[in-house]
């Protein structure tokens, strides 16, 4: 029974971690995170993403009967990870421009390079951090039987 419930704790986590960073983000297939390819316009907009991400919210809590206190309780969990995400990926966006600029310049910079490597890796382990801790305080509001659902639907449509 504990196995169990860890198993469902980490298909809630994958899955909501990945319903928000496919509605937030704008991914929109491999090597497109953070806002990149396809639709790349809209990905860069904050309040595109947050209509997508608050849209993703409202199917997964539609699903397991989420009442409108979770709902609430849950879209506010939602915008204030995404207003702390937004940064980092504004942030992401800039090394990967420093990192082109490094690498076009006539003498490779390798100490800067990995500065920015190191800086880059920092970056993800923070927005991963406070993605989980989005992720679980939302999954506190729903209930273990809505949390249960909400897994089975994600492992489903995730494989």
């Amino acid at each position: 029974d504990r196995m169990r419930g860890r198993t469902c704790a980490g298909s809630l986590v994958t899955g909501l971690g990945g319903a928000f960073l496919l509605g937030a983000c704008g991914h929109h297939g491999p090597g497109h995170g953070w806002g990149g390819g396809h639709g790349r316009h809209h990905a860069q907009d904050p309040q595109a993403m947050a209509e997508r991400a608050d849209f993703a919210a409202d199917w997964a809590l539609n699903k397991v009967n989420a009442t409108d206190t979770q709902r609430q309780q849950v879209k506010s969990v939602l915008k204030s990870t995404l207003s702390d995400l937004l940064p980092m990926r504004d942030q992401h966006q800039a090394a990967r421009r420093a990192m082109m600029d490094l690498l076009a310049q006539p003498a490779i910079d390798r100490q800067k390079l990995e500065e920015l490597r190191r800086t880059e890796l920092q970056r993800a382990e923070a927005a991963s951090q406070r993605l989980l801790q989005g992720i679980a305080d939302a999954a506190e509001v729903l209930t273990p039987q809505q949390r249960t659902e909400l897994a089975k639907l994600m492992q489903r449509h995730r494989g």
